[in-house]
């Protein structure tokens, strides 16, 4: 398969293992991880289930079997199951103020 149409605004592109990842999107509907199988082609364009709505995944990182996705939009730190995708939790989230613990977050790097 190939991304048909093209791609909505793509902001981060990560080789993980097998799976090239990358986040598209400028609204909540579509805003999302797609994730592409490197062996097969197969692309994965509903990877991430669950959770609240993503808005504008600036980027994303993976620690300990978990995918960090920082929704720029919604001022959240959201975590997936980085094998299935599966909505984990919200791991920061900010009050819409400068001075919130997240506000916009633009990247993730986990170290």
């Amino acid at each position: 398969e190939e991304f048909v149409g093209g791609l909505e605004n793509p902001d981060h592109i990560q080789i993980v293992g097998n799976y090239l990842y990358i986040s598209v999107g400028s609204s909540p509907e579509t805003s999302t991880i797609y994730r592409q199988n490197l062996k097969t082609g197969e692309v994965d364009a509903d990877f991430l289930k669950g959770g609240p709505a993503i808005h504008r995944p600036y980027g994303y990182d993976f620690d300990d079997g978990i995918l960090y996705v920082a929704s720029f939009l919604t001022d959240q730190i959201v975590m997936y199951d980085a094998e299935t995708g599966d909505y984990v939790s919200i791991f920061a989230e900010g009050d819409g103020t400068e001075e919130g613990l997240v506000n916009g977050p633009n990247h993730i790097a986990i170290h």
